[in-house]
């Protein structure tokens, strides 16, 4: 999409994405090695009773949901910021997320070219419970 085709207040409903145990143990190895996210044992004797999701694999793996949309694939020219990242619950083993992408803003840069797209992506699990709100921009071609 071109940066006019965006329109404010305009929501997409993403894909569900299900978190395994062994998808938080690897994201954790990788990016996030602490216990809590890594050893069943010791993570029942923290205030979440269990292992959990790293905050930053919920963040991209929910992204991920919108990327693969491909709506904004053509002219995307890159992310410019985040605004903002809330964890407000924890994503726990066989948790199934669900995002919804709005756009919250437009902006045309100055030199007509290009712009910049506002996002925010909440995130709720199956029991309802928003788990991440996330505030983004995007550095998007505008239609000559």
């Amino acid at each position: 999409m071109y940066l006019q085709e965006y329109e404010p207040g305009k929501k997409y409903i993403l894909e569900p994405i299900e978190f395994t145990l062994e998808d938080i143990k690897d994201f954790a190895a990788k990016y996030d090695p602490r216990y809590f996210h890594l050893d069943e044992e010791a993570a029942k004797n923290t205030r979440f009773n269990g292992i959990f999701a790293s905050g930053f694999h919920t963040l991209v793996a929910c992204w991920a949901q919108w990327v693969k949309t491909g709506i904004d694939a053509a002219h995307m020219i890159a992310g410019a910021q985040i605004n903002y990242a809330k964890w407000l619950a924890p994503v726990y083993p066989a948790d199934v997320l669900s995002g919804i992408i709005t756009i919250t803003g437009i902006k045309k840069n100055s030199n007509g070219k290009t712009g910049l797209v506002d996002y925010q992506l909440l995130v709720t699990n199956q029991k309802g419970i928003q788990v991440l709100d996330m505030s983004a921009k995007a550095l998007v071609e505008a239609k000559q």
